[in-house]
């Protein structure tokens, strides 16, 4: 039996299950995170341009802009 703090949660595999069905790459997320921080598109804009689904801009998001160095 696995340990609990290394088993995923059903909600868990289903976010890994999305990701590769929506191609959820690090590209396609610093360009929806650019569009939304730099250019100020709204999430329903990004999400047609994207295809993402809105929770998943929402996610990408969450945390603010990207730091540069």
């Amino acid at each position: 039996m696995t340990a609990p703090q290394y088993e995923m949660s059903v909600w868990e595999r289903y976010a890994t299950e999305f990701a590769l069905v929506f191609a959820d790459t690090p590209t396609r997320i610093r360009a929806v995170r650019e569009a939304y921080f730099v250019h100020g598109f709204d999430v329903d804009l990004i999400e047609q341009i994207s295809g993402f689904p809105i929770w998943r801009i929402r996610q990408a998001i969450r945390t603010g802009p990207s730091r540069r160095d």
